[in-house]
């Protein structure tokens, strides 16, 4: 497998990742006062309906990464034009379409799917969005929510059901778990609100040890009464995930089990209802809180939940969604090698190649939400304003 960029015909598959490391990111000083008066002049003397072609000749007579990144962000801030937005995106959908042909190309046996959208579950791109692969962690996102909602009045006291599944002998939770394991588990988890064991499940917060990460995830099947259980649950809760599926318990032996399963389309399905703003949500917000990563200035509020697993067959996923201003760009990124694949290639190139096409993924799809967002604030006089965003307890942080 080529290390990134994965060859040299393909380095335009960059230019959306260079965009965002030097606008987004607000870091400028790899552009040259030359390349960024060339590229704003050409733009604000060519009219919209030459824009494409200017890029293109842009492109080739100047520095192609940053060219196009430029030329994205000046297409936008010159024009509001519905042609000029598309131009805009076009270019954002060409950026990950030469990304996965590059890694669809060079890495051996692997299958990628993309999709990306709005929080209204309409897709802006996908690419394999339906092939079904192994879930990972990624699905505790569905956990999370029917976990919230039986809990939802008694979020912060403690668990009353932990010690009794963790110290039960016929529990399913972690009685595939070493001794070793089992201890940690138990100590860890110890004394856990229903609110802290969530948090444990999703951003490992309160323990240390990847046995009790997984245990938290574990404990709350266990109280469902099983995978198959909780399965039913949220497919009455979300009909259109269907392909998301549990059938084991976290750690347990995939060689033994029947995988947790899913694909790109059913979890952006339950990531998009969780990003969809619009109305006022008690159980909604505490979900977000959970969910919360981090807060760009530029980029906004990413909500997340990845998950990985290295042995055969091995996936790699990242997902989530970037909000700001109420309005969210959702993405679910796989990587997956399934057991026929000729090799078992290296765990840490793959999910360092998966993070490159991620991250241009992302970063689309929050170019993508900022140029339809000024596209419809161009052509309507009251832009709609979502009341609900802003009250999850994470703006603080």
């Amino acid at each position: 497998m080529a290390s990134w960029p994965l060859r040299k015909g393909n380095l335009k598959l960059s230019y959306r990742a260079r965009f965002c490391d030097l606008v987004y990111k607000n870091n400028l000083k790899d552009a040259t006062l030359k390349d960024t008066i060339m590229i704003k002049n050409i733009f604000i003397s060519t009219s919209v309906s030459r824009e494409k072609n200017m890029i293109i000749s842009a492109v080739k007579r100047a520095r192609g990464m940053l060219v196009m990144a430029l030329c994205a962000f000046v297409i936008v801030s010159c024009s509001r034009s519905d042609e000029a937005a598309q131009a805009a995106i076009e270019l954002d959908i060409q950026a990950i379409e030469s990304a996965l042909a590059a890694l669809e190309d060079n890495d051996e046996g692997y299958e990628y799917s993309v999709w990306l959208g709005g929080s209204d579950n309409q897709a802006w791109y996908s690419h394999n969005a339906k092939a079904i692969m192994p879930a990972a962690s990624a699905i505790k996102t569905a956990i999370l929510i029917e976990f919230f909602s039986d809990k939802i009045e008694t979020l912060d006291v403690p668990f009353a059901e932990l010690a009794a599944i963790l110290d039960n002998p016929d529990s399913q939770a972690i009685a595939h778990f070493t001794p070793e394991k089992q201890e940690a588990a138990r100590a860890e988890l110890k004394g856990l609100t229903a609110r802290q064991l969530a948090e444990a499940m999703i951003h490992k917060q309160h323990v240390q040890s990847n046995a009790a990460y997984n245990a938290a995830a574990n404990v709350i099947m266990e109280y469902f009464g099983g995978p198959q259980a909780l399965t039913e649950r949220i497919h009455r809760r979300y009909p259109q995930a269907q392909e998301l599926t549990l059938a084991r318990y976290m750690l347990a032996d995939r060689q033994k089990n029947d995988d947790n399963l899913l694909n790109a389309f059913s979890l952006a399905m339950v990531l998009g209802e969780l990003a969809n703003t619009t109305q006022p949500d008690m159980l909604r917000s505490e979900i977000r809180t959970v969910l919360w990563l981090e807060k760009d200035d530029i980029r906004g509020d990413h909500y997340y939940k990845g998950g990985s697993l290295s042995s055969m067959p091995q996936v790699r996923i990242e997902a989530g969604w970037w909000e700001k201003n109420c309005r969210a760009s959702v993405y679910v990124v796989i990587a997956h090698n399934p057991i026929t694949a000729s090799s078992k290639p290296d765990y840490d190139e793959v999910r360092t190649n998966l993070k490159h096409l991620s991250d241009i993924v992302q970063n689309s799809g929050i170019h993508m939400r900022d140029t339809l967002h000024a596209r419809h604030s161009a052509t309507h006089s009251s832009p709609h304003s979502a009341t609900y965003c802003g009250i999850d307890k994470n703006v603080n942080k």
